[in-house]
């Protein structure tokens, strides 16, 4: 189908922070793939979680795909990027960070290939 509008992507979010795992779901989708959106890949992984959360088995399996295809490291990177310039700082984060960032991003693709196989 067709992109969604904004005002459907409005309704979808409002329903998504409501509980509706299908609506978080979609999210996922449109942010993955810049479907109405400009791609995000961090916004599409948070929705995805959200609905994995809530038993979407949709969105687990999309959220293992992600970590199956070694985006995880790069998602992490910049959540902390983003994360120390919303505390005013430009410095990329510290070498003892970004090896904690691949050690989470190892343990959550070993978790994506648990919930694949569960699938």
């Amino acid at each position: 189908g067709s992109p969604p509008t904004p005002v459907r992507l409005a309704k979808l979010t409002s329903e998504a922070e409501g509980g509706d795992a299908d609506a978080a779901f979609f999210l996922g989708e449109a942010w993955t793939q810049g479907r109405g959106v400009d791609r995000d890949l961090v916004q599409g992984v948070r929705w995805y979680r959200v609905a994995a959360e809530r038993g979407h088995r949709g969105a687990q399996y999309a959220l293992g795909e992600t970590h199956d295809t070694k985006q995880a490291v790069h998602l992490d990177l910049c959540q902390a990027v983003r994360a120390q310039r919303s505390k005013g700082t430009t410095a990329l984060p510290a070498a003892s960070t970004l090896k904690a960032l691949r050690a989470l991003a190892d343990s959550r693709q070993r978790l994506g290939d648990q919930v694949s196989r569960a699938g």
